[in-house]
């Protein structure tokens, strides 16, 4: 039987699922994107999403759950 894959969380599919969270969770369609440069992947594979000033937006883990402000 073959083993599946397991995916590392991208930068684009953290802020998909940092904007869904938006959606979803306050009706907000316009959120503050966040920027490549500042933000950066953690040592446990999740992504720590940062504004272009460098503010903190949200960290999303490794399986997509979402934490507003970390």
């Amino acid at each position: 039987m073959p083993r599946l894959r397991k995916l590392k969380l991208t930068f684009e599919m953290a802020c998909y699922k940092y904007k869904c969270f938006y959606r979803d969770r306050y009706n907000m369609g316009n959120v503050e994107e966040p920027d490549i440069i500042e933000s950066f992947l953690d040592s446990k594979e999740g992504w720590l999403l940062r504004a272009f000033d460098g503010s903190h937006l949200a960290h999303v883990n490794k399986h997509g759950y979402v934490k507003l402000n970390h």
